[in-house]
């Protein structure tokens, strides 16, 4: 299982751009999806294999705020991060 100590966020808060990496993937397809605190996803990526490097996000559209990175794979618990946006 990916546990959520397997997930890294930088920088938090962020401004520009946030990297996401998450360790010990399997090739199943992965979701990424980043929620604000309304429950409106404004950002959806699919991936058939989670890139080895990471995911980066363009953050500098994003609205001052708290937001939540949610990843979901295929067999494996969905997993939830908390970052911040300060322009």
């Amino acid at each position: 299982d990916v546990a959520t100590g397997m997930i890294s966020i930088y920088p938090n808060p962020t401004s520009n751009r946030l990297m996401v990496k998450m360790a010990n993937t399997t090739d199943a397809p992965v979701e990424l999806s980043v929620v604000n605190l309304f429950g409106q996803v404004v950002y959806n990526i699919d991936h058939k294999v989670w890139p080895q490097e990471g995911l980066e996000i363009d953050t500098r559209q994003l609205p001052n705020g708290t937001y939540l990175v949610r990843i979901e794979q295929e067999g494996q618990a969905p997993i939830s991060r908390e970052f911040i946006v300060l322009h």
